[in-house]
């Protein structure tokens, strides 16, 4: 974390104050901050949660931002991860589906992270995230690299338990131009790759609910996605800044 110090040398020498910071080597302002983004921790995680849940998080190897879909809740976390070392810090929002009529909740997180595991706990106003403790590992089932063509084809989500979730069909072509249609609403965007050869996609679309508080008004959604099981599945999260929505697809 930065820290300000402020280095005064005596008025009676022969610099001035002005010169002794300019020509003398005083220092001043604020040191440099020695965090930089995540990007060494790029990739796939998932974690088990104490309910049984499991949480899939990507990393982006391309500036430390990170999106995690909680598959038993439904909620999406969204952020950006620093290290200094192995320090961890960041900020980040927990977003809920619309249905369930939770405001975004923002948190800050400290911890460590290495290639081998990311260790962090909340520090948020909300008492039922305060102090929450999240361990992840790298996804074993993780495809190891993926090109935007893998994407193509018909991919199905099933509802996660959660009472707001509902099953949603995608279907993405090689180009990867994504739409679906579902009871609950229309989606229409695209997927694009970033870093060539990483498993590692950024997702853009409108979202237009038939129901609920704003029904026909289109929701522009910015959201990440990754696949494993050999291609079979696709983990997607995404949020438009108030809520979130996302799922384990699985390829038809």
């Amino acid at each position: 974390m930065s820290s300000k110090r402020l280095f005064l040398g005596s008025l009676g020498a022969a610099c001035s104050l002005l010169a002794l910071a300019l020509a003398c080597g005083g220092k001043g302002g604020n040191s440099p901050d020695p965090r930089v983004p995540a990007t060494s921790l790029g990739g796939a995680w998932t974690a088990t949660g104490s309910g049984g849940g499991t949480s899939y998080t990507l990393v982006m190897p391309s500036d430390g931002t990170f999106r995690t879909f909680s598959a038993n809740g439904s909620s999406v976390l969204s952020g950006k991860l620093l290290l200094s070392g192995q320090d961890l810090s960041g900020n980040l929002t927990f977003f809920f589906p619309e249905a369930m009529g939770i405001t975004a909740l923002p948190a800050t997180l400290s911890g460590t992270g290495s290639k081998t595991g990311i260790t962090f706990t909340l520090a948020a106003s909300d008492p039922d995230l305060n102090n929450r403790m999240l361990t992840s590992a790298p996804d074993p089932l993780a495809n190891a690299g993926a090109q935007l063509k893998q994407l193509e084809g018909t991919w199905t989500s099933a509802p996660s338990g959660n009472d707001t979730s509902t099953a949603l069909t995608l279907t993405v072509d090689a180009a990867g131009n994504v739409s679906a249609t579902s009871p609950a609403g229309t989606l229409q965007g695209t997927f694009i790759q970033p870093t060539a050869g990483a498993n590692a996609f950024v997702a853009a679309y409108a979202y237009t609910p038939t129901a609920g508080a704003n029904p026909g008004k289109a929701q522009s959604f910015s959201g990440s996605a990754y696949l494993r099981d050999n291609g079979g599945q696709l983990i997607l999260a995404a949020d438009n800044g108030k809520g979130g929505m996302g799922g384990v697809f699985t390829k038809q």
